[in-house]
């Protein structure tokens, strides 16, 4: 039994005896129902606080009464259950309120530690008498510098607005967050923190390892685009069409997914457009056609969803979610070369005498069957942060001042429950999650603070460290590419109406690279009159002789202009399927097939060829010949 119940309390077994100090068979009706009404939320139905135990003991009588009346027990076991005063252990709020408050990193050891003492066979108590009464040492992976940036930002109420805004709120009520960060080369956990705030009491609730949350769009570079980018079923500069899609079977008719931007639908993208804005359709699209392969891909990120074969995993809407832990491991093989590392957070534990009782090592799998993969995944997720999502929310300078890059994606779920940043620098990788316990949504400024935070912890991390940079295969090549047709770039992307499409892109090699140029986008000459191609008799009309066609609508009194501009080509069909389809907002400019219908045309006459004779030459009598018209 591992149901989490609390402060270090895993299993009825040991709530049993940390709250009530007697195992589960002694307990009483009434103890019962208290235990069982903790799972629902261990934070909202806190044992060891005020509020806590009050929302404990109102579940507790709703326990009471469903057993009653589903006849589990009868009307006098009812009433004396509702009566029993129930009595707590002392001794573990003690423990617990402690004025020697171990860090969220200490507590995570010692977790572990006696987690992995009594694999080998201890109890409970002779595991506990190992960490804490035996004069053992733990080598721990902690980095103190990535600590103390943890320690310096999480501590800063400033950093919470939430909590900023409603200061006399109980703790159990505030916004949470909660980060973790990893030594990508290595597989350490460098550092970790658990909750907003000071920490205050032991053993509570750690969010770093023991929350899990929806993890929103985060999982679509490590599941989806790193996954298919991988096999080379993808490429950056992929073009793939934003328009609206009815994946749901069970609503048919109804729009899904819907992207960030609620019923804004862009038309045709790269992918590399795609997760930098954090679009849903292509990500679904995407997985909806690769779902086995997305799944085994993020299975083998130490994330096991296979059995999740719904459009809604493509958008991180899981039956069971993640903790930053397992977030920040499953993003290391793309800022280290490929290799997944099984994260640890001790290396040794050694008794009195020197001797190893256990030791840990990192075991490597390489995950990227192409050595390109990180590198590609990489470039890809920097848009995120220079203009995508994340654009202007983080920034971080090393010890001379140099700018240091950093990759990562946003996510967030239905009505901002959950906010989170996962991502890297050159050194380390991190993940942040934001929100509250009890999946309240959040508001204003919250909504991205996920995203802040790690920009903060980031920052001042790398001001003590040397400059740096990503390192990018050198088989890596790059082209400049359209962004709209995903083709080599011409001089007319450049004057697409929307802004200059031409982007760099990079490839595994130059096999993967696109070899034709752009053919969406053209110039074309539109008449003022009709919003159509423009030919000789619109020409004419704009140098003021109009001429119209008996059955056209005359045009009204305005000058008729000719503007001569870029516009579109779809490289796509699309075909609205209901009357009130949302249409994409590419189809604003695509160029139109029709010659002008309110002018009449000029047909321009070829030019004589010098080498025929006049049409009516004057050629002299043949005087041998018969006059004309006789026989």
């Amino acid at each position: 039994n591992i149901i989490y119940m609390g402060y270090d309390c895993y299993g009825v077994g040991a709530a049993s005896l940390a709250y009530f100090n007697k195992p589960v068979s002694q307990l009483s009706l009434a103890e019962c129902a208290f235990l069982a009404g903790i799972t629902n939320n261990p934070s909202y139905y806190n044992p060891l606080t005020i509020k806590g135990r009050e929302n404990a003991m109102g579940r507790q009588g709703t326990i009471l009464r469903q057993m009653l009346e589903q006849g589990y027990i009868n009307a006098e076991e009812h009433a004396a259950a509702k009566a029993e005063e129930l009595v707590f252990n002392d001794d573990y709020t003690s423990e617990i309120s402690s004025k020697n408050i171990r860090s969220y990193f200490v507590e995570q050891v010692i977790l572990q530690v006696r987690s992995d003492l009594m694999e080998m066979g201890y109890s409970r108590t002779e595991a506990n008498n190992v960490i804490y009464g035996s004069g053992a040492k733990i080598y721990t992976t902690m980095d103190p510098n990535v600590q103390t940036a943890l320690n310096t930002v999480y501590e800063n109420d400033s950093n919470f607005p939430y909590n900023v805004a409603n200061p006399d709120l109980d703790k159990e009520y505030q916004v949470q967050s909660a980060m973790v960060i990893i030594d990508p080369q290595t597989g350490y956990i460098s550092g970790l923190y658990g909750g907003s705030g000071k920490k205050k009491i032991n053993f509570g609730l750690n969010r770093a390892t023991q929350i899990n949350r929806q993890p929103g769009s985060t999982l679509k570079p490590i599941m989806i685009y790193g996954a298919l980018l991988d096999n080379h079923s993808i490429t950056l500069s992929t073009t793939m069409d934003d328009v609206p899609k009815y994946l749901n079977a069970n609503s048919p008719q109804t729009i899904y997914p819907n992207n960030y931007d609620y019923n804004v639908f862009k038309g045709p993208m790269t992918i590399t457009t795609a997760l930098a804005e954090s679009n849903n359709v292509i990500a679904a699209t995407l997985f909806k056609d690769n779902m086995e392969y997305c799944l085994n891909y993020l299975n083998k990120l130490g994330i096991d969803r296979t059995s999740e074969t719904y459009i809604s995993t493509a958008l991180g809407g899981l039956s069971v979610g993640v903790s930053p832990l397992s977030m920040a491991a499953a993003y290391v093989p793309f800022a280290n070369e490929g290799f997944y590392y099984t994260p640890i957070i001790y290396t040794r534990l050694v008794d009195a005498r020197g001797k190893t009782i256990l030791s840990h090592e990192t075991n490597s799998t390489l995950i990227c069957q192409d050595e390109t993969t990180s590198s590609l995944v990489t470039l890809a997720m920097q848009e995120v942060v220079t203009s995508g999502t994340a654009a202007g929310k983080i920034s971080i300078a090393d010890n001379m001042g140099g700018i240091v890059p950093a990759a990562g994606k946003t996510g967030t779920t239905d009505n901002y429950k959950d906010s989170w940043f996962v991502g890297y620098t050159p050194k380390y990788v991190g993940a942040t999650w934001y929100g509250f316990d009890d999946n309240q949504y959040l508001e204003g400024d919250d909504q991205g603070q996920a995203t802040v935070i790690w920009g903060k912890v980031m920052a001042e991390i790398h001001k003590n460290l040397d400059p740096t940079n990503f390192s990018i295969s050198g088989k890596v090549v790059s082209k400049q590419v359209c962004s709209y047709s995903g083709q080599l770039a011409t001089d007319l992307c450049a004057l697409d109406p929307r802004g200059n499409q031409v982007k760099t892109y990079s490839y595994a090699s130059e096999a993967y690279a696109p070899t034709t140029y752009c053919t969406c986008h053209i110039e074309v000459s539109i008449c003022s009159s009709s919003g159509l191609l423009a030919h000789s008799g619109c020409l004419a009309a704009a140098q003021g002789n109009q001429l119209i066609p008996p059955e056209a609508t005359v045009p009204d009194a305005k000058p008729v202009t000719i503007t001569t501009g870029v516009l579109l080509v779809r490289p796509f069909s699309f075909t609205p399927i209901y009357d009130d389809t949302i249409l994409p907002l590419d189809l604003q400019h695509i160029a139109p097939t029709r010659n002008c219908t309110v002018h009449i045309e000029i047909p321009v006459l070829p030019p004589e060829d010098p080498t025929l004779p006049p049409e009516n030459p004057d050629i002299p009598t043949d005087p041998t010949l018969p006059p004309e018209g006789t026989e």
